[in-house]
């Protein structure tokens, strides 16, 4: 059996005040760190990207943590790129979201059916 969530593990603390300062809300930072996978993906953009110099409005900082789970098996250049893309206005939805991680994945024919 997994070991109970505790949101007042130091660990767990770092990971919502890293994920809340770069402008996700507490709600979904929590859930974020629910999932170790999701979070260390998220934990590594974040740094990576410097997302925490210049915080993301609720709607930006929604569709990062949406990659970490979206773009789960990307390599970790496409995932930098594409959060990236999110940080400076040109990926705004999470449609948007979906075709940057299809098209990354190699996943033409999604991108077809779109169309």
């Amino acid at each position: 059996m997994p070991p109970k969530f505790d949101p007042n593990d130091p660990a767990v603390v770092e990971l919502v005040s890293l994920f809340t300062s770069f402008g996700l809300s507490e709600t979904k930072s929590l859930e974020a760190v629910r999932n170790p996978k999701t979070a260390t993906i998220l934990r590594d953009t974040v740094r990576s990207c410097n997302l925490t110099a210049n915080p993301l409005d609720d709607k930006q900082a929604s569709l990062v943590a949406s990659l970490a789970t979206q773009g789960a098996k990307l390599p970790e250049s496409e995932r930098h790129y594409i959060a990236a893309a999110i940080a400076d206005g040109r990926l705004r939805s999470p449609d948007q979201l979906a075709g940057a991680s299809a098209l990354a994945n190699g996943d033409l024919m999604l991108l077809k059916l779109w169309k």
